[in-house]
């Protein structure tokens, strides 16, 4: 594989993935939303009978109680999350043919039948099975990479001489270890065909993309690069979905002004290639004045890594949250129906990604 084909196979699996990223990033943070928002606190009982409400869980504390301290506290975030990612929409509506009462009355009615019609003919999943997910609501990667540290060391071993007789220089050793870093599921670029959770089985290419300050670009790769672009510009989308879940992890990110481009790391299968995923590409795109995809390669090579370096983490979120524990059943009379409806829907969304399915006796450990 030529760094030419790798770069126009890296533009075209970002442009199929586009607009499913945008559908399963929104799917996410409305889950995180929901699980996670700023609606809800726990109570904890004080040494003089008290009640104390607290922003942070603790998960083990026997004598935790989960409650709903607002109303409609995510209907905001809901809203700015929605705005700024453009989900597509998965409904069925009846639409009235006036305004008075009992047309209303109808429209919401015939609405509620036609949903859970939908739901026992299985539509939804049907649907679903058309576009399967890319990642699994609540799942995590880590990414196995190397790091420097230290300066070179020179070796006293010169290198061999060229063939027109220079010197062919001085050995420089540097000290390097396996790290790991997370990847985050709105940093994935899987093609939109993938039908496995586990990205080794059919897919031939896999990547992720990060934003990237031109001073860490010059540090790994030597390249000058100028730019208009700013990190708190490249921060703004990932740094919304993390606002959706009363979160911050980069304060006040997006408004850095450090000069930054959005950098893709790339991994490809070859078929005359007796490795896994023996290639990889580390490119990068300029926003500033630049529309579509177009990719300036960094750097193109050989797999430092044996086989794909990023690992998923899937797990399920629902038995920690307080929406699953059984006490909220108590308190419906205090949410408004709106939130517990669209809790609801999403609920059956989530329902309907894969499981892992493994044969006993068919895994070795």
């Amino acid at each position: 594989m030529t760094k030419e084909e790798a770069i126009q196979k890296a533009t075209q699996l970002i442009q199929t993935s586009y607009a499913f990223r945008l559908y399963w990033d929104s799917i996410w943070a409305l889950n995180m939303a929901y699980a996670k928002g700023l609606q809800w606190r726990w109570m904890e009982p004080g040494s003089s009978g008290e009640r104390a409400i607290k922003r942070l869980h603790n998960i083990l504390d026997p004598r935790r109680i989960d409650v709903r301290v607002t109303y409609d506290r995510i209907g905001s975030a809901i809203r700015r999350t929605a705005a700024a990612l453009k989900p597509q929409k998965i409904a069925w509506v009846v639409s009235a043919r006036g305004d008075s009462p009992e047309a209303m009355i109808s429209k919401h009615v015939s609405s509620g039948i036609l949903k859970q019609r939908m739901m026992d003919i299985r539509a939804l999943a049907i649907w679903r099975g058309l576009h399967k997910p890319r990642c699994v609501i609540g799942s995590m990667g880590v990414r196995r990479q190397i790091t420097t540290n230290g300066r070179p060391v020179q070796l006293p071993v010169e290198r061999p001489k060229k063939a027109d007789g220079s010197s062919g220089g001085n050995y420089f050793l540097k000290n390097r270890e396996i790290s790991w870093s997370p990847v985050f599921p709105f940093e994935v670029i899987r093609d939109s065909s993938a039908v496995h959770l586990d990205p080794n089985l059919v897919e031939t290419e896999f990547g992720i993309q990060q934003p990237r300050s031109l001073q860490w670009i010059k540090e790994n790769f030597g390249v000058e690069i100028d730019t208009e672009s700013t990190m708190g510009h490249l921060y703004s989308r990932s740094d919304q979905l993390r606002r959706a879940t009363g979160w911050n992890l980069r304060s006040h990110a997006v408004d850095s002004k450090a000069p930054g481009v959005m950098v893709y790391e790339m991994f490809f299968k070859d078929a005359d290639q007796e490795e896994a995923w023996p290639w990889q590409l580390f490119a990068y795109q300029d926003d500033t004045n630049e529309t579509g995809v177009s990719l300036k390669s960094l750097h193109f090579g050989r797999n430092p890594h044996y086989g794909l370096p990023i690992h998923f983490i899937h797990y399920d979120e629902r038995v920690l949250e307080p929406w699953a524990a059984g006490m909220p059943q108590l308190m419906k009379s205090t949410q408004d129906v709106r939130n517990m409806a669209a809790t609801a829907m999403l609920r059956v969304l989530i329902d309907h990604y894969p499981k892992w399915v493994v044969q006993d006796g068919t895994v070795n450990y």
